[in-house]
Parts: C-alpha cells; sequence; structure tokens
C-alpha cells in the first residue's frame, strides 16, 4: 500500500527534494485516488515473478511527468545513449525483452481482476485469524511500531494483523500479507509447525539492514529494527486460499 504521502510530497516541495516513489509492491495501489508511482517526481515498479504483476524473468518500469528526466532514463536503460552507439553519459544495459513486454501486456488486462482476489482473499484471512488465532490489531496503524503502544503489554505469541489502509480513502494491494509475532521464538516456532502442515510462510527479511555485511560500516545499535526482523512472518494470499487456521 501506499505511504501516506500528503505530508513527504509538502515537505519535499518546501526544501525542492525530489520524491522517488519505490512502488517496486505496489502496483495498482492508491492513496486517495492517486495511484503508486504517480504522485512523486519518479516512481519505480517491479515486474519481478513474484510481483503482482510478474514477468518471466526481471523487469521494471520507470514513471515521471518530468520529460527530462523521462529522456535521462530512456539513455540510462542503453547504456547512456540516444542514438545506437553514441553513448552520452555512463548507461547500462536494462532494457526490458521483448517477449517479456508481450507477456506483461496480456497479464495486465488480469491485473484488477487478479488484485480484487487478494483484497477479497486478504478480508477472510483477517477474519480468521482473528476467529482461530485470536489475532489482533495494533493500537497504532503502523505495524513497524517496534516498542510504542502498537505492541504494548502484548505477551509473547499475541499475533498483530497489517493494517489495511482500505478501511480508508486508499486501496491496498496485498502483495505480502505480513504478521507479526509478538516474542521472535513464538515466531520461528509457528513457522515450524505451519510447514509441517504444508503451509509455505516467508521472512521478508531475514536481516536487518544494518545486519547486512555490506552496510556494517553503520554506526550504532538497532534493537527495535532487530526485535521487528525477529518477529514478522508472511502467510501465503494468492491462489484458491483453501488452507486451514486451526492451530
Amino acid at each position: 500500500q501506499c505511504a501516506d504521502m500528503d505530508p513527504i510530497l509538502a515537505a519535499a516541495k518546501k526544501r525542492n527534494i525530489p520524491v522517488i516513489e519505490d512502488a517496486a509492491q505496489a502496483l495498482g495501489a492508491k492513496d486517495k485516488g492517486r495511484m503508486a508511482g504517480t504522485m512523486g517526481t519518479l516512481g519505480c515498479f517491479s515486474f519481478f515473478p513474484t510481483k503482482n504483476l510478474g514477468a518471466l524473468g526481471e523487469g521494471g518500469l520507470v514513471t515521471t511527468k518530468d520529460q527530462d528526466l523521462a529522456e535521462k532514463v530512456r539513455k540510462l536503460r542503453v547504456h547512456g545513449a540516444k542514438v545506437k552507439y553514441f553513448h552520452e553519459m555512463i548507461g547500462g544495459n536494462f532494457r526490458l525483452h521483448e517477449l517479456q513486454a508481450a507477456f506483461l501486456r496480456v497479464k495486465l488486462r488480469h491485473l484488477d481482476q487478479a488484485l480484487k482476489s487478494r483484497r477479497q482473499n486478504a478480508a477472510r484471512l483477517m477474519q480468521e485469524l482473528q476467529e482461530e488465532w485470536k489475532a489482533v490489531f495494533p493500537a497504532e496503524k503502523c505495524l513497524c511500531e517496534g516498542e510504542s503502544n502498537a505492541v504494548g503489554k502484548k505477551v509473547d505469541g499475541t499475533v498483530l494483523l497489517p493494517f489495511s489502509c482500505q478501511e480508508t480513502s486508499a486501496e491496498h494491494t496485498w502483495n505480502q500479507f505480513v504478521i507479526r509475532v509478538v516474542g521472535g521464538k513464538k515466531r520461528d516456532g509457528l513457522r515450524d509447525f505451519l510447514s509441517k502442515k504444508g503451509i509455505q510462510t516467508e521472512i521478508y527479511y531475514p536481516k536487518s539492514m544494518h545486519e547486512q555485511k555490506c552496510l556494517a560500516i553503520v554506526p550504532g545499535e538497532f534493537p527495535t529494527a532487530e526485535k521487528l526482523t525477529s518477529e514478522v512472518l508472511a502467510l501465503p494470499l494468492a491462489g484458491n486460499f483453501a488452507f486451514s487456521l486451526t492451530l
């Protein structure tokens, strides 16, 4: 789903800062009627096979209303050249293969229905998690509120549901359905339990950014990020969606 874009756009405009929307997982999402990837200076989308509009392999899209930026992006995608063999800047080979584009054009016709199905599945899963697992919504809308009142005094094992802006003036695409299981070891136990039932889950992501070797130079301690990393769990949402949540 989209971030709350209005304060971001207002702050950026005040300081003349371009806004780049990472809409990799949000194709079809809306904020106050505005589509993800159309509100900032640039919007970036992914067509990786796991996304809601997935290609046969790697692929992506950049959107902008700025003609100069559009021209620059077009050059960057083909080795920095506007005319073949005449390179105006350093670029790379980021062209979407024609076969990928043809495949995506066919899938695009079915995107709205696919997103509708995911929203229906998400609503059903929300209800079943509350009934079967006694799952609750965070006190605050952001699931990432690590140590705030969003968790409060919840006991270990409590399942926190993802907030959906679907209930307000926006639309969620549910590329992922991520819950929090209070107490990291409880999350791992639940994942093992579901695995034995043949239910696939995923952890996005198993390491916080500062724990990645390439960013190990970042100083400081980040206990909230580490806590969240140990508690999040993505549940399946696509397809016929017919698995039992009974514990």
